[in-house]
């Protein structure tokens, strides 16, 4: 039964789709607690995480913490 088949199959895209988003949400909170704030003259996204931030300056506060730090990205030999 092909209609069956996509039911299931929609269902179960839906539900892995709903633990991806649960698990990315973990993953932010957690990251969010590591990385230190940039002061910002202004808010305007939402802010969705515990610190007060939108993901997008959670990310832009991980790069600058990364460029400041001693932590370089080594290239993998191909």
């Amino acid at each position: 039964m092909p209609i069956r088949d996509e039911k299931l199959r929609r269902q179960r895209q839906k539900q892995l789709k709903s633990e991806e988003r649960a698990l990315s949400k973990k993953l932010l909170h957690d990251i969010d607690s590591l990385v230190p704030v940039i002061t910002r003259a202004h808010y305007n996204l939402n802010e969705a995480l515990p610190s007060k931030r939108c993901n997008a300056h959670l990310l832009e506060d991980l790069r600058e913490a990364l460029a400041g730090s001693e932590w370089k990205r080594t290239k993998r030999s191909v």
